[in-house]
């Protein structure tokens, strides 16, 4: 008992003092023991402690891959730099526009010039005059001029008055020869008026009065747009000082709430000018809002590349169909800007993950190729490959069954929405004795503790019913060597001495904070290996058999069955290496009464081929690829 205590002090020093005890949700026997004890030494932390701890291996281009992206990047300081230089310079730049009047930051909704002939080339009395007749040119050909009600009509106009939507009043001078163009304009009316580009109008300025007439638009619009800058480059700045004070986390939810708080900002702006306001005003802000709805739902996602390139796209595109529509923006234009640094930006965190995620393949490339070796040699024989078969329609069995009897947690909208991780939100959790999830490392370990000589029994009678080996410590055991792995023992009966067994330990306690920040996003409750062993078999017909003297135990609950061992299994996710791994639980009446009944365990069967291949040096290998990953 006393070994298995010492289960909990294999991290270093340093590693253990990243944690805090916390019993919160800790839960006791009836009469604790020694060993139960023992578990204050393994302290627990706060998130941001964990999450700090569990990337310092971890690359940058990486960071992306981990279940709390946003997070794990602001542990970064050249992420935090840019934040804080990009919030602060932000602000300064809106500050700077506010400083000139919400009247300054007015788009005009419309821009209509009043052009009131004094004389006209031909003179004449007065008549009616068509809209060619009166020399209004386009480079391409003839004027096509539509207008509103208060403007001027389509086919002619009175002589004594013109009305020409335009952005600004043509010139042009005669030079004692001809007409010249001094002025020109290239814009669209935003009432509904679709006039010429670049277009001359054949009068000197001297014979021409131009009143100008310029409507602009709600007050509330630059309001609006000044609210939702200062909201994102605020927080952004916010989340880059809370990543710098090693805040990690509050930063991650800062920048989760911008895009929604901007979407309720033009929400409010829809509902309050739609009655009131132009079309234009209305389908702005409904477009604005259905953007930053999207950005929401990305963000909360977790997909930062994704939401940088959909940012990007959109100031780009948006830039490209209204840049000539005034009222769509005073800085309509500068979305070129925008869009182009977003999908740089995007683009180049795709490009850093993407060559990460292959450096990490290279590293392990040896290792995979020889387990691919394998499976393919053991698949060419038609035996061996007609017992795959059977244990892949066993397994189907059973997860069939199992779905039936057993429930597993498909995860609650909220926590969807607050992105978590796919393996969050369908595995099943950790459960304390009243049913709830763990959410404290130490009573995980705790229960994890009182779990594992169960399941040692366990591993060795159905080791010893199906002919499977357990691992040897290199001491006297009562049974017989394997004949080609002497690290290797069958025990005769299944209550053989255990002395001579090397049994696995508890998830150290380093390894477990990484694979819950990296992977589970801070939830305790999804880390469903705490305790584990292994079983080793000659054959598939051997594991096959195991796995049904399993079914046969009625103390076991099965949770879930990954089956590597299968055809159309990608080899790449797990380095090349392939075996059976069962999360099960062990429910009777003493692990009841320990409350221990609902904790999820695990065990391997694994076959000698692959277990053969393993080594040290392909171990350490493959947590360098791990690390990489950020896994």
């Amino acid at each position: 008992m006393m070994s298995r205590c010492r289960n909990l002090s294999i991290a270093s020093a340093d590693e253990l003092e990243l944690f805090r005890l916390d019993d919160s949700d800790a839960f006791h026997s009836p009469s604790p023991s020694k060993c139960e004890q023992s578990t204050d030494s393994v302290p627990e932390s706060s998130p941001d402690e964990r999450l700090r701890y569990a990337m310092r291996h971890v690359p940058l281009g990486s960071v992306l891959r981990c279940s709390n992206p946003i997070a794990a990047a602001l542990s970064f300081r050249i992420v935090q730099v840019f934040f804080i230089l990009t919030g602060g310079l932000g602000l300064l730049s809106v500050i700077a526009d506010l400083r000139g009047g919400v009247n300054s930051l007015q788009a005009p909704s419309s821009e209509s010039f009043k052009f009131r002939v004094l004389q006209t080339r031909g003179g004449g009395g007065s008549r009616r005059f068509s809209v060619d007749s009166f020399g209004l040119q386009h480079e391409q050909g003839c004027v096509e001029v539509s207008a509103s009600s208060n403007m001027m009509r389509m086919d002619e106009v009175d002589e004594s008055v013109l009305y020409i939507s335009t952005r600004e009043p043509l010139f042009s001078v005669w030079d004692g020869q001809d007409w010249v163009k001094v002025g020109s304009s290239s814009s669209i009316s935003h009432s509904g008026a679709v006039t010429f580009l670049d277009g001359l109008h054949p009068t000197s300025i001297e014979r021409l009065e131009v009143q100008d007439f310029r409507i602009k638009g709600p007050r509330l619009v630059p309001i609006i747009d000044g609210l939702g800058r200062l909201l994102l480059f605020g927080m952004l700045l916010l989340s880059g000082v809370g990543g710098a004070m090693e805040k990690h986390f509050f930063g991650q939810t800062i920048l989760k709430l911008c895009h929604p708080m901007i979407a309720v900002l033009f929400l409010a702006e829809f509902f309050v000018l739609c009655s009131s306001a132009g079309k234009w005003t209305t389908l702005r802000a409904l477009l604005y809002f259905a953007f930053h709805c999207i950005h929401s739902l990305l963000i909360a996602r977790n997909m930062v590349c994704n939401n940088m390139l959909f940012g990007g796209a959109r100031h780009f595109l948006y830039a490209c169909c209204f840049r000539s529509f005034s009222c769509f923006g005073r800085n309509c234009r500068d979305s070129y800007l925008d869009g182009l640094a977003l999908l740089l930006l995007g683009s180049a965190l795709k490009f850093m993950s993407w060559r990460t995620h292959r450096m990490a393949q290279q590293q392990i490339q040896c290792d995979k190729e020889r387990y691919d070796e394998m499976w393919r040699y053991m698949v060419e024989d038609i035996r061996t490959k007609m017992q795959l078969q059977k244990l892949e329609f066993l397994v189907r069995i059973i997860n069939t069954a199992k779905d039936g009897t057993v429930r597993k947690d498909k995860g609650s909208p909220r926590s969807w929405w607050l992105g978590k991780p796919a393996s969050a939100v369908t595995s099943v959790r950790q459960r304390g004795k009243d049913g709830s999830p763990v959410t404290s490392l130490n009573a995980l370990y705790r229960q994890a503790e009182k779990l594992d000589p169960f399941l040692k029994d366990k591993t060795q009678c159905w080791s010893a019913l199906s002919g499977g080996f357990l691992v040897s410590n290199g001491e006297a055991a009562e049974g017989r060597q394997h004949p080609r792995s002497p690290g290797l023992v069958r025990l005769d009966s299944a209550g053989a001495q255990q002395s001579g067994i090397k049994w696995a330990s508890l998830k150290p306690i380093n390894r477990a904070v990484e694979k819950i920040m990296r992977c589970y996003g801070g939830d305790v409750s999804l880390l469903v290996d705490m305790c584990r062993q292994t079983i080793v078999f000659d054959d598939v017909l051997s594991l096959t058999e195991c796995l049904r003297n399993m079914t046969n135990d009625k103390d076991v609950q099965f949770v879930q069955i990954k089956n590597t061992l299968r055809h159309n299994y990608d080899s790449s996710r797990s380095a090349g290496y392939r075996h059976v791994a069962l999360n099960l639980r062990i429910d009777n009446e003493e692990t009841r009464r320990l409350g221990v009944d609902r904790h999820v365990c695990e065990l391997q069967l694994v076959l000698l081929q692959f277990y053969e291949l393993k080594s040290d040096k392909g171990h350490r290998r493959y947590i360098h690829f791990r690390n990489t990953m950020g896994e």
